[in-house]
This record gives C-alpha cells, structure tokens and sequence, in this order.
C-alpha cells in the first residue's frame, strides 16, 4: 500500500517515515515532495490555485492503479477537494463527517456547546459596528483593557486581533461588515497551552501538554512553538483532565482521530480557548518523540482510533511520553527575519527544517519561513 500525505509542510512527515509520497504548500519539490510554493514566498491558504495543483499531483501519482491511501493534515482541505474530484474520496482514509469538523472548527459554536461541561472565557458573538472597546467594557467589565476577537474559522493566530484603546479603529477596517466575530476579555496574567489527543471507540488518549509561545504582530496574536511541562505537574494534571471531558463530548458526536485542544491559564483556572479537529502545528515533534520511544507515529495511531482501536499499552506510554524538545517557527516581517532564519541554520545545535526556504527568491509578509526542534535543557 502506497501512502501520500498532503498538508501544509513537508516537515510535518519528516520526523517519522511512513510516507511514499507528500504534496505541500511548503516543502523542498525534492523527490516524492511536491510543493506549491517555490521561489515566491506567500501565505498559505486553501486557494482554488492551490487545491489544483493538489488534484493535479494527485492524479498523476494515481495513474498508475496501484493501491494508495491518501491522509490528509486537515479533513476540510480533503473535502475541499473531494467536491471537485469525488472519484478521489475512496482512496482517502480516517475522514471524519464535514458536519461534525464545521461544528468544532466553529470557534463561537463549539465553546457554547462546551461551556456546559468545562471552564471557557467569557465571550460573545458580535458584527463588526459592536466590536468597540465602549461596547467591549459594557459586556465584560471596565477592568479590562484589552479583548480578543476572533473570526470563527481560522488557525494558527490568523484573524486573531487583540484589540485596545490605542488600535480598535485599525482592527475595525480589517473586520468584515458581514461576518460576525467571537469576542472575549484578553486576562491577564495567562499563558497559553495546547494538547493532542485522539479518540477512538472506546478511549481518549492525551498526549503531554505543551505551553505554547506568541508574539503580537500588526496587532495580531501568532503561534511561533510549543514547549513541554512536566506531565506530573498539577496544571498538566488538569489541562488533561480538562482534555478528556471534551474527548468524551467529541466521541459522543462521532469524532475520531487525532484533535488538538488550546486552553489559557489564568488566576488558577484552566480556560478551552478552542478546538483544532486536525493534525497541530507541533505534531512533527510528538513523531520525534514517538519515534525516540518507538511507539507509532500520529498517522498509525490516527489508523487505530478508525479501526480497532489504540491499544491500552501504548496509550498508556503516550500519556506518560516524555517529550525532550521544543519547537519554534520563524514567519517573514523583514529583512532582519531572513539573517535570522540563516542564522538559525547554522546553529548546530538544532535540528533544522527548511521546508524549502532556500529555494526562495522573494516573501510575502507573514510568511512562513522555516522551523526547528532544539532539546530541552532539562534533558
């Protein structure tokens, strides 16, 4: 059985070897990789450009009859181009319903589902004239400064505003007069963490919980890595407990795989911030580690939760894997990025993806440039 992978970095399938052949927005165009973006450096998006340069590669690798499955990093992107090339969709494995994706990618509907059940911050679903810090203050107390708002499909910081006195009319001409826009106190103290887990019939199996690291850019909040706490601690503890209650609610509605939560931390309470139904930024690193430990890789264990399930022996080791790096990511924002990233690569101390950086000849702003694993210092 051949195996292809399609998603958005070559990179998310280089620390474990389990595929044949990979078509990426970034990557190397090296080998069995196939890459859209080469030598101009843009922001990825699931663009009609894109998804046909993916059925393309697609068919092409198919021509020759032999028995492939196709995974995809994220379930929507499959659809996406399912709805173009239905005769595609049965060579694609562990897909779950587009009904139950929309509804947990849907950042408003999925924390009033879940705030039944667990901890979320205060929120509410606003237009574009509501989104003032006046009518903020009203809703959710003077003695916050700062709000968050969000639109209701989006990743990875993008379309994720913190909003101030100082910006609240350069995030207003950014937002749509058409759509609508979840909305929330920025608390502070907090710091943000994240997990994966994946759902079989049976079982929820979390992985350690990871403390994830942003900066703030043209008022926007980005995801640059993760680094992990100790499994042992009492905030790991409840993170995972807070885990497994939304684990048993995505099980209820017919979720299986892999999925990926993101929480905050803050005054001693643990805040679902949202759900990631896919494969995560940081999924790269969890196969580092599995590989270490020689425990399957996420795309085995994603198999699993679809057949017969995860086995009780290694869910047992992957809640108490030990994960020994951290990872960080670099984005364009000028030209010191670029001496950066050369710099980065050549620190021998870290373990270097370039995704096909060095192909580039020209970047868009808030672009990816490439990212590493470096080990932690307590290992």
């Amino acid at each position: 059985m051949c195996k292809i992978w399609v998603g958005k970095r070559e990179s998310d399938i280089l620390t474990y070897n389990y595929f044949d052949y990979s078509i990426t927005f970034y990557g190397s165009n090296v080998g069995n990789n196939k890459s859209f973006c080469i030598q101009h450096r843009i922001n990825s998006s699931y663009s009609q450009d894109y998804i046909s340069f993916i059925l393309k590669n697609l068919k092409e690798i198919l021509s020759d009859k032999k028995n492939y499955e196709i995974h995809f990093y994220n379930n929507v992107l499959a659809y996406k181009v399912v709805n173009l090339f239905p005769e595609i969709e049965k060579y694609i494995v562990n897909l779950n319903a587009l009904s139950v994706l929309n509804s947990l990618r849907h950042k408003t509907l999925s924390r009033l589902w879940l705030c039944n059940c667990i901890d979320t911050p205060a929120f509410c679903l606003l237009s574009k004239k509501e989104c003032t810090i006046s009518n903020l203050k009203k809703k959710f107390g003077s003695q916050y400064t700062s709000f968050v708002i969000q639109k209701n499909y989006s990743a990875g910081g993008t379309g994720t505003y913190l909003m101030c006195d100082n910006n609240q009319y350069e995030i207003a001409d950014k937002l749509d007069e058409i759509e609508l826009y979840l909305a929330s106190p920025f608390y502070h103290p907090n710091q943000s963490y994240s997990c994966h887990a994946m759902i079989d019939n049976e079982k929820c199996v979390i992985f350690p919980i990871s403390r994830q690291n942003f900066y703030t850019e043209n008022n926007k909040l980005e995801y640059i890595g993760n680094t992990y706490i100790d499994i042992h601690s009492k905030l790991s503890v409840n993170i995972k407990n807070s885990a497994t209650k939304i684990c048993k609610k995505l099980q209820s509605i017919g979720y299986r795989g892999i999925c990926g939560f993101d929480f905050i931390s803050t005054n001693h309470r643990i805040l679902l911030v949202e759900i990631n139904p896919r494969y995560q930024g940081s999924s790269f690193v969890i196969n580092a580690s599995l590989h270490d430990n020689r425990l399957p890789s996420l795309f085995e264990l994603n198999n699993m939760c679809f057949t017969n399930g995860i086995p009780n022996e290694f869910a047992f080791r992957i809640e108490n894997l030990k994960i020994k790096y951290y990872n960080s990511s670099l984005n364009y924002q000028n030209a010191s990025d670029i001496k950066k990233a050369k710099y980065i690569i050549d620190s021998s101390e870290n373990i270097i993806f370039l995704d096909g950086f060095l192909s580039a000849k020209s970047f868009e702003k808030g672009s990816y440039l490439l990212r590493y694993i470096s080990p932690c210092e307590e290992f």
